[in-house]
């Protein structure tokens, strides 16, 4: 699928997976701006940590040719399951 025009990407973790934060981010364009033409695309996956999301950085967000692009980082990169699990 060829995605064309001006393409905003949300990475993350589960945060961004959930769908949730960038929904809110895009009714707030798509009700102040309804005819500019503005993609939203999220590639949250639940359990990322930064390292695992550079390494998909590539392949699964650059190659779709972002215009504007926020990372989202969470409690996976805290080692919070390492304390947790002692």
């Amino acid at each position: 699928m060829e995605l064309t025009g001006k393409k905003a990407i949300f990475l993350g973790d589960s945060i961004t997976h959930g769908g949730h934060y960038h929904s809110y981010v895009w009714l707030y364009y798509m009700t102040r701006f309804p005819d500019m033409p503005l993609l939203f695309l999220h590639c949250g996956v639940g359990g990322d940590t930064s390292d695992s999301m550079d390494y998909r950085l590539a392949s699964d967000v650059l190659a779709k040719d972002p215009t504007y692009m926020t990372l989202t980082f969470g409690m996976n990169d805290s080692g919070y399951w390492d304390t947790y699990n002692r």
